[in-house]
């Protein structure tokens, strides 16, 4: 079954769906801007075990009809509102992990349908949540729209603030719900509903998958400036973040030379790697939390499907990690039937918290793909190198060298796999992968003796269905 806190905030959405959908309409925009910010603030979470609480009662209250520069930095602060709600529906589609027929069967019709790749319009919070860290967003732009303070420098920092996490859900919600961007096709495929205002009587159409990257690059671009070079507080939008998030897009989108920039620009800001040779890997949780890789802390909620007493590691995947590789013992826990499960998540603190945000071993690796790609060889070796060596036992490390263009790039791609699994990564790799004959991969699962599932390669199980209410209230045309 999905973990408790995705059960709860899913049946207060399935209450209030319609409206949350900024489908529904009421008599006027300022019940409408009332009504949404009070629930917005009823269904934030501040019991996750690893995130802090940042706003007490009498704040929310001063914030249900936010006015002020401070108002919106009480906002921004709030974890559950931005930093929690992060849908992980495409971990639960790719193949770093399997279950038994019998947990399978214990878990929510929602996951097991999307595990099973079946078509499925009962999306709830993997289309909900985004869109609520989004209005969250919006309302915060609007609002400082309208603000008089003198400290002009601070309300540029939490304007740009809004705008990445409002294209950071964006994104979340185009790696789901949206093809691949392929450059021949993006003008035509379609995209999600932007939402660039908080007035739910508009009411947006399909954008394409052109114009959705579009408004997202614009959105961050315009951030970046503004946003703090520190990371004193990575749980709140940075510099570095701005740049890595780029980075992260352009590499989905096969932009190889801007997002090879972008993480250079990233890494110019925050390069540190944790060596593994430091860690306590015999703990339960080896990591701390927002540990020194970290540059922005965004965390999903784990369903009890990925769960790692129930959740296996992908058997063939385990087997490409060297015994002398710390990442055996820093993210695997051993189980009785001699399966591995993942306690390696950057989150810390909680088993049950999946680390989905930015940090500094995913811009490595994009550096060197980029490199690698470009044809040059010695800086993609650079990175790969000082990435393995913060992974290996330092007395058994001995670089790589003699690769060639194609040789590195493999190297690269199976060290991003064994490095970054478990935060919603793997779904956009496939998907961009799929586009290259010699990476193109088909996903099977076997349920049982005589039920095999096969995932091929730009198929159409790899776009998700709408939310359903979403459809029936707004008319937008639904994916295949």
């Amino acid at each position: 079954m999905e973990s408790k806190y995705f059960q709860r905030r899913s049946r207060k959405l399935d209450r209030i769906s319609p409206t949350y959908q900024f489908f529904t309409r009421y008599p006027t925009k300022l019940m409408i801007m009332k009504f949404y910010i009070i629930i917005l603030l009823a269904i934030s979470t501040r019991a996750l075990s690893s995130c802090e609480t940042f706003l007490d009662e009498k704040s929310s209250a001063k914030i249900a009809s936010p006015s002020s520069t401070e108002d919106v930095e009480l906002l921004l602060k709030d974890y559950g509102k931005f930093n929690a709600v992060y849908p992980y529906a495409s971990e639960i589609a790719s193949d770093n992990f399997f279950v038994s027929v019998q947990h399978l069967n214990g878990a929510s019709e929602r996951e097991r349908r999307t595990y099973r790749w079946e078509p499925n319009d009962d999306v709830g919070p993997f289309w909900s949540f985004p869109y609520s860290a989004i209005f969250s967003a919006n309302i915060i732009l609007e609002t400082l729209d309208h603000v008089k303070t003198a400290d002009l420098e601070k309300k540029k920092k939490l304007y740009a603030m809004a705008l990445f996490w409002r294209a950071f859900y964006h994104y979340a919600l185009a790696d789901l719900f949206c093809k691949p961007y392929m450059a021949g096709s993006a003008q035509t495929d379609l995209g999600i509903p932007l939402k660039r205002t908080a007035d739910i009587n508009k009411v947006p159409q399909r954008a394409s998958v052109k114009e959705t990257y579009d408004f997202i690059i614009k959105d961050i671009e315009a951030a970046i400036p503004s946003l703090d070079e520190g990371l004193s507080n990575k749980f709140q939008p940075n510099k570095a973040a701005g740049y890595g998030l780029l980075a992260r897009i352009h590499l989905a989108m096969g932009s190889y030379a801007k997002a090879g920039l972008y993480a250079d620009s990233c890494l110019r800001i925050q390069s540190t790697l944790v060596d593994y040779n430091a860690l306590n890997t015999a703990q339960n949780i080896p990591f701390k939390v927002r540990n020194d890789e970290v540059i922005l802390d965004v965390q999903a909620s784990v369903s009890n499907l990925l769960n790692r007493a129930r959740g296996r590691v992908d058997t063939l995947l385990v087997q490409t990690y060297d015994m002398d590789d710390l990442r055996l013992k820093a993210f695997f826990i051993h189980n009785a039937d001699g399966t591995k499960g993942f306690k390696g998540h950057y989150s810390g603190a909680s088993a049950a918290i999946q680390f989905v945000g930015l940090a500094t071993d995913e811009m490595f690796l994009i550096r060197a793909e980029c490199n690698a790609r470009a044809g040059d060889i010695d800086k993609a070796l650079v990175d790969l190198n000082t990435l393995l060596k913060h992974r290996w036992q330092k007395e058994r490390f001995v670089e790589l060298t003699g690769l060639d263009k194609d040789e590195l790039l493999h190297v690269i791609l199976l060290e991003r796999r064994k490095e970054l699994l478990f935060r919603c990564l793997r779904w956009s790799d496939l998907k961009r992968l799929n586009q290259e004959n010699r990476f193109k991969k088909t996903l099977k699962r076997k349920l049982d003796d005589d039920d095999m599932l096969a995932l091929e390669p730009n198929g159409e199980r790899y776009v998700f269905k709408i939310l359903r209410e979403s459809i029936l209230f707004s008319g937008i045309e639904q994916n295949p």
